[in-house]
């Protein structure tokens, strides 16, 4: 599978650079967006969970809730770039 700065450069058909920010920094940028500290807190969280491998184990449990195969990343990014 692709990683997401590369699915994403090979969709826009430009690198893409990935830039590693902290929990704290990521918390702060996404107050400075608008969002309140608590939301902030709560998201930043999550990305910290996912990063250290909370979603890294499937077991075909989504694909069989949905009842299709999951989509891999690129043909949703590209999906989302035809619908802009």
């Amino acid at each position: 599978p692709s990683t997401s700065p590369a699915a994403a450069g090979e969709v826009l058909g430009r690198p893409v650079t990935y830039t590693a920010v902290t929990v704290d920094q990521l918390a702060a940028g996404l107050e400075a967006a608008g969002l309140d500290a608590g939301t902030a807190a709560f998201v930043a969280g999550i990305d910290d969970a996912i990063a250290r491998g909370a979603l890294s184990q499937t077991d075909g449990a989504l694909a069989r809730i949905i009842g299709r195969p999951t989509t891999p990343l690129i043909d949703g990014l590209r999906e989302g770039l035809a619908s802009r």
